[in-house]
């Protein structure tokens, strides 16, 4: 059965089916494993307005199962999807341009290099987007080699070394000390070391088991950068189907936690603005704007050193005819804080929200749902900003 969830959990087959066969001696059983290979290949165009980043337009090349050895013979086997397949390789091409942002990113991951189980990440972006007092702009990349262990398949470790260029430009005359000591290009370089174990039988939509995630950066002006600092996650999500309807939809039950820690070293005396942690909107504490949690200065979010969010959801298929494969409610609480340290009295100010929402299956937006959240705040302070309306369409990170 894990090898079923493995083979469907891959995106390559329509169908994955098991059979158990006689075996040639007595006492044995063949497992046959029958699959159908599906379509990896997909052009999205969409539009759509998120709260957290506007208006915002997206074309994305898409292409899992690629192979960038097999090399089209002919104009009709390129078009018809016979060629640049088969090598589990996956390759994305985005643009994004919107009323807040303006991005443009290319992904490419092998996981099997030159036939050892080491993957090979690589990723770049280009990066524009209007904060509260300032304009930021990225423009790096990054690669991660990873290696998936035998003896647990579902255990993967990674090594990543990122170079970004980070420009504040823009920046208003009220904006936060933080901004303007930020002000102007600033090279960032580090080392990522992590670690993931995840046994969610679904990426998409998990109906059971959990993945924990761990990663640790280290920016350095020793890998030629300009900042020191590190930073210290841990994420972990858990799931588990309470019962499924006649159609077979489910409803499940899921926890999510997420904890962050930085620091300076040498001469850094504070972590860039733009590497500090923030909280507040859709994927954080619903019920409050995003980058609203936290401290402020001069009216704007200026983030801090130390991160924690919890939050508890069930999911459930609306039950209206037809409609149950794609429309799905949530309920849920979140809960969280972000503080300049842990010292910092900010940190034992948790803030917790409590509501609902709607999920909408829109397949030629691809496999994120169109979500509106309605969260309402029970305890928040002062300088929070809140927001009860929180959705998203077409957006893909």
């Amino acid at each position: 059965r894990r090898s079923v969830d493995t083979l469907q959990k891959t995106g390559y087959y329509d169908t994955v089916e098991l059979a158990i066969d006689d075996g040639r001696h007595p006492g044995e059983k063949d497992l046959v494993y029958k699959v159908e290979e599906g379509q990896t290949g997909s052009i999205r165009f969409a539009a759509g307005i998120t709260s957290n980043a506007g208006v915002l337009g997206e074309v994305t090349l898409e292409k899992n199962n690629f192979d960038i050895a097999d090399l089209p013979r002919s104009w009709d086997d390129l078009t018809s999807g016979g060629a640049f397949t088969g090598g589990g390789q996956r390759l994305v091409l985005q643009a994004q341009p919107g009323t807040e942002i303006l991005r443009f990113a290319a992904k490419f991951e092998e996981p099997y290099l030159f036939g050892y189980p080491y993957g090979l990440g690589l990723n770049f972006q280009h990066l524009t987007r209007e904060r509260e007092s300032y304009d930021e702009r990225r423009l790096g990349g990054e690669a991660t080699l990873s290696h998936r262990w035998d003896f647990d398949r579902d255990l993967t470790t990674s090594l990543g070394y990122r170079n970004e260029i980070v420009e504040l430009e823009d920046v208003d005359d009220d904006a936060p000390s933080l901004v303007r000591l930020a002000e102007g290009t600033t090279n960032i370089t580090s080392m990522t070391l992590g670690w993931n174990y995840d046994r969610r039988d679904d990426v998409g939509l998990p109906t059971k088991g959990y993945r924990l995630n761990q990663t640790s950066e280290v920016a350095s002006e020793n890998l030629g950068g300009e900042e020191n600092f590190y930073k210290i996650d841990l994420r972990a999500e858990w799931h588990t189907t309470i019962y499924r309807t006649e159609r077979g939809q489910p409803h499940v039950f899921s926890l999510y936690g997420h904890g962050g820690y930085g620091d300076t070293y040498g001469e850094t005396a504070e972590i860039p603005i733009f590497e500090r942690y923030f909280a507040g909107g859709r994927e954080s504490i619903r019920g409050f704007k995003f980058r609203g949690v936290g401290p402020h200065e001069n009216g704007d979010p200026i983030g801090g050193e130390v991160l924690a969010t919890a939050s508890a959801e069930y999911t459930f298929p609306v039950p209206i005819p037809k409609f149950e494969e794609i429309l799905r409610g949530v309920v849920f609480v979140d809960a969280g804080t972000v503080a300049g340290d842990l010292d910092d009295p900010e940190f034992d100010r948790w803030r917790v929200a409590a509501g609902f929402g709607v999920r909408v299956t829109i397949p030629f937006l691809g496999p994120r749902p169109f979500a509106v959240d309605f969260g309402f705040p029970l305890r928040s302070e002062e300088d929070d900003d809140e927001e009860i309306v929180s959705f998203s369409l077409g957006k893909s990170f």
